[in-house]
């Protein structure tokens, strides 16, 4: 038997993780896939999974993070893009948190700032080295649509208002985004993972043509 949590979904030692991707219109997108496993977890051997788009997106392939694994993938269908990761050495993933890859996608130049489009994991197998199955949990998530710098309406501008609203961030007069949200993909406009003075003066020199 296992733990159940308060959301009534079993706690397990292992969990396959899909992560956001930010990208604006007409552009590639990435999404992390994240083995998470923890000291009890068995070594996995091997995985299986489809992963299904929403409309606004289209899959291109893949970013392999595994040394000693194969990745193979199927053209996708109507459940999505199926993958296989397996070894013909016998190697094992690593334990903890590990990247299994990156997920390549084209937004389509028609998609609306704002807009999220949602990406869903389904049919998830894990392989010991035995030949058995691994009980896993495993996570959607989705890929946000927006233009860096553009904080205050989704409206595909940069403005004196997206600067107000940039400022406000900085002096935590509003709430500081979480690294990872799409909120803070919006406001880190060098994109060096940190929202300051260099972000401000960004916005400015786009407002003023500068950049």
């Amino acid at each position: 038997s296992n733990q159940i949590n308060t959301t009534g979904v079993p706690v397990l030692s292992t969990t396959i993780a899909l992560y956001p991707g930010h990208g604006k219109p007409g552009k590639t997108v990435t999404n992390k896939v994240v083995l998470l496993q923890n000291q009890d977890a068995q070594p996995a051997a091997g995985l299986q999974f489809d992963v299904a788009t929403d409309p606004g997106a289209t899959f291109q392939g893949v970013v392999s993070h595994l040394s000693g694994f194969s990745i193979s993938f199927a053209p996708p269908d109507s459940s999505g893009v199926r993958f296989l990761i397996f070894s013909v050495g016998g190697n094992s993933i690593p334990g903890g948190n590990t990247t299994l890859m990156q997920l390549v996608y084209q937004v389509d130049d028609t998609v609306s700032l704002g807009r999220r489009i949602s990406l869903t994991l389904s049919e998830s197998v894990i392989s010991n080295h035995s030949s058995g199955p691994i009980p896993h949990n495993t996570v959607d998530s989705h890929i946000d649509v927006g233009i860096k710098g553009d904080l205050a309406n989704n409206d595909g501008v940069i403005d004196v208002t997206d600067i107000v609203f940039l400022i406000n961030i900085i002096l935590r007069n509003v709430p500081v985004p979480d690294a990872g949200t799409f909120e803070h993909f919006l406001a880190d406009l060098n994109s060096d993972g940190s929202i300051n003075i260099i972000d401000v003066v960004r916005a400015v020199n786009i407002v003023i043509g500068n950049a």
